[in-house]
């Protein structure tokens, strides 16, 4: 049960809980150059990354690493 204070603010809390899982990490190759990516929908300038992601809610991570 919760209940929020601010009335001028929404309220941030989720509807129900959840844990998000992400993982970034840095790739090299022979010559020690880091890839990068770009978003293929950024608006504006070009930011550049590393490569990463997130599991959603009610997805399951599977290893592929045998």
């Amino acid at each position: 049960m919760i209940r929020w204070l601010k009335e001028d603010e929404p309220n941030l809390i989720p509807n129900y809980a959840h844990t998000m899982i992400g993982i970034g990490g840095i790739v090299l190759n022979k010559n020690r150059q880091i890839l990068a990516v770009s978003e293929k929908m950024s608006i504006g300038t070009n930011r550049w990354k590393l490569p990463g992601g997130y599991v959603e809610p009610g997805k399951y991570l599977m290893s592929s690493l045998a």
